[in-house]
């Protein structure tokens, strides 16, 4: 499981580096389009942190709301990099984001998504294991 958790790690890594150069060409007379860039590059660069944080982590209760907040801040990513598309998409004279970069970034944000579900989905397991284990009588019989 480790080898596919760091693997989020590294596709966060290439994600970032695929959209720095994006970034980049943002007008930079627009103040609003540069916070939304500034948010976006600080929601990658989080849940970078909270990866190598939920990997350093003994328990699973704390691991998964780590897992939780990269969820959070995946759909910031989403729903901003969403926004620049269709931003780009409404204004013939700005084009910062080509449907090309879309695809990838749709392709790119959908499989860092899966992963982080899957690891959240088996660490809520093993966090409710772990709760059911430590309080025995808890759980089950009335």
């Amino acid at each position: 499981m480790k080898s596919r958790q760091s693997s989020v790690g590294r596709e966060l890594e290439n994600f970032m580096i695929w959209w720095v150069p994006i970034g980049d060409r943002i007008p930079t007379n627009s103040r609003r389009l540069q916070h939304l860039a500034d948010k976006l590059t600080d929601a990658i660069s989080d849940t970078q942190t909270l990866v190598r944080l939920a990997l350093k982590t003994s328990g699973n209760k704390a691991r998964l709301e780590m897992i939780e907040a990269m969820v959070l801040n995946m759909e910031s990513v989403r729903s901003i990099m969403d926004l620049f598309c269709e931003y780009c998409e409404r204004h013939d004279h700005i084009h910062f984001i080509s449907l090309k970069q879309k695809a990838s970034y749709l392709k790119q944000v959908e499989s860092i998504c899966r992963q982080i579900g899957g690891w959240e989905r088996k660490t809520r397991f093993l966090a409710a294991k772990e709760e059911n284990e430590a309080n025995p009588e808890a759980g089950g019989e009335d």
